[in-house]
């Protein structure tokens, strides 16, 4: 035991040598070891308290990125607190079916984001297609709704499997903070899986699901397809960076075009349109030169 704490702590003094390497890469989604789709479903009742039940499963591209045996995962429920009033501010338990499981630690966490977090030591066992869950029981918080996000965290562990000893390489957020979008509800979500460069080849949404891509080079075009009709709302937000500048144009099924939405350097636009009932594909591009990010955008139709 002397030997296991001596090296334990060990590898948290060296974890803080590393935090710069860390925070270089932490806001980078890639969306390649991202779940390809998932949902959050809060609930409440007298027996069991608030609770929050997020749904995820990768397809066989997301799996293949977790290939050695200290590839670690976490799937974190992240409450908004900078104004004090966030739905839950801790994890009484958890219940999970991810492999060989453990609850994250929020030792150095901010207490303006209440981040709860349960990961998998044995990522490389994780199944494509299988539908995996983390059940959290929450502690009550300031308020009866709040802002809340969802991110995964591609991490590693070194020499133990403890919380402690888990360094994080990559996060990925798949619901941002959003005015209108709080705690308790049911949301679904889904990240596009490549390649969705034309018609043919679109990733398939729904209404009211959050839908996050990634524009890795000027060249890339991501097309996702809805099925519409009536008067919907549409949210696009761009990721923040210096020249980002991505636009979405809407085409009905037959690629003729029927309106668009330019967020120029705005970051976020919501336009409202009337759809004829059918499938639309939403086009989105970098408009200009040196528009490229490896951040998300993010899409939802109301």
């Amino acid at each position: 035991m002397r030997i296991k704490s001596f090296i334990l702590a060990l590898i948290l003094g060296c974890m803080s040598v590393f935090a710069t390497i860390s925070t270089a890469r932490a806001d980078e989604a890639f969306l390649t070891y991202t779940p390809s789709s998932g949902s959050i479903n809060f609930s409440s009742s007298t027996a069991n308290g608030r609770e929050a039940k997020a749904t995820f499963k990768w397809n066989i591209a997301g799996c293949s990125e977790f290939n050695d045996s200290n590839d670690t995962y976490e799937q974190e429920l992240v409450f908004y607190n900078y104004d004090g009033k966030a739905y839950a501010t801790s994890m009484r338990s958890y219940r999970t079916n991810l492999p060989n499981h453990y609850r994250d630690t929020r030792f150095c966490d901010s207490q303006n984001e209440i981040n709860l977090a349960v990961g998998t030591y044995s990522a490389n066992s994780i199944i494509p297609n299988k539908e995996y869950y983390v059940t959290y029981r929450l502690g009550v918080g300031n308020s009866n709704r709040s802002k809340y996000k969802i991110s995964v965290q591609e991490v590693r562990y070194y020499v133990f499997q403890e919380p402690e000893t888990v360094f994080a390489e990559s996060t990925a957020k798949l619901i941002p903070f959003k005015n209108g979008f709080n705690a308790p509800e049911f949301r679904r979500w889904n990240t596009e899986i490549e390649y969705n460069d034309t018609i043919k080849r679109a990733d398939s949404s729904g209404v009211n699901r959050w839908f996050s891509g990634v524009i890795s080079r000027k060249e890339d075009v991501d097309y996702v397809r809805f099925q519409l009709k009536g008067r919907r709302g549409v949210r696009f937000i761009s990721p923040r960076g210096s020249n980002i500048d991505y636009d979405v144009k809407i085409y009905d099924k037959n690629g003729n075009y029927t309106g668009r939405c330019l967020t120029s350097t705005d970051l976020e636009q919501v336009k409202y349109f009337n759809f004829e009932s059918g499938y639309y594909y939403f086009r989105i591009y970098p408009y200009g030169e040196g528009t490229s990010s490896l951040l998300p955008y993010y899409l939802i139709v109301t």
